[in-house]
């Protein structure tokens, strides 16, 4: 069953492993989650709203259905981690640990930044990244599938072979991105057209 535990609770234990969180609003406590480490849990339907996870570990963990936007991700670890229907709007991801290891499902990413991360062969799948910013990532075999790129700006990035089936809004600049085998939709294909100044006749 899930753990519903109260904020005394957990600033009480800096160690959890197998364990289902649920029921739990940081709201009041922000910094609940800091300086903890978590292995092969699961927090669901969470309210963490601007909480801070300095110095927090998290291994083999899922969030589901959780609200972390504009949560303070410095210093996080990431190994092996699943965000799932989550909100993240807002996070600056650019100082967590080195070499994440991440995926994200169904989630809203709009207004993040991915600054200098090595994110090679993440997968981001049906996501929404409206307005995000990717800026000297490593995006080497990477997966946007079915995503919502609108705004977001990808610059002195390591695109190679990065695949972005279906995305909607996709507007890469060649000249500032290594591309080489990099997969875009059709429209996307015709924006960067009409950015080079070409024109398509039949």
């Amino acid at each position: 069953m899930p753990i519903a535990l109260t904020v005394d609770q957990l600033a009480a234990q800096y160690t959890f492993e197998d364990a289902v969180f649920s029921g739990v609003n940081a709201d009041t406590e922000p910094g609940i989650f800091a300086d903890r480490e978590f292995s092969r849990c699961t927090f669901r339907s969470i309210q963490l709203h601007s909480t801070n996870w300095k110095g927090t570990k998290l291994e083999d963990c899922v969030l589901e259905n959780c609200d972390l936007s504009r949560a303070q991700a410095a210093g996080l670890t990431l190994r092996d981690v699943t965000f799932k229907d989550c909100k993240l709007m807002g996070i600056d991801w650019s100082s967590v640990q080195s070499y994440p290891s991440v995926s994200f499902e169904r989630c809203n990413l709009s207004y993040a930044s991915f600054g200098r991360l090595a994110l090679n062969e993440t997968r981001f799948t049906h996501c929404v990244l409206t307005e995000a910013n990717f800026i000297e990532t490593q995006l080497v075999d990477a997966i946007f599938d079915g995503c919502e790129l609108s705004g977001t700006r990808f610059e002195r990035c390591d695109l190679r072979r990065a695949s972005f089936a279906d995305t909607r809004g996709l507007l890469l600049d060649p000249k500032s991105n290594n591309v080489k085998g990099t997969r875009i939709p059709v429209d996307a294909a015709l924006r960067l057209t009409e950015s080079l100044g070409l024109r398509i006749t039949q």
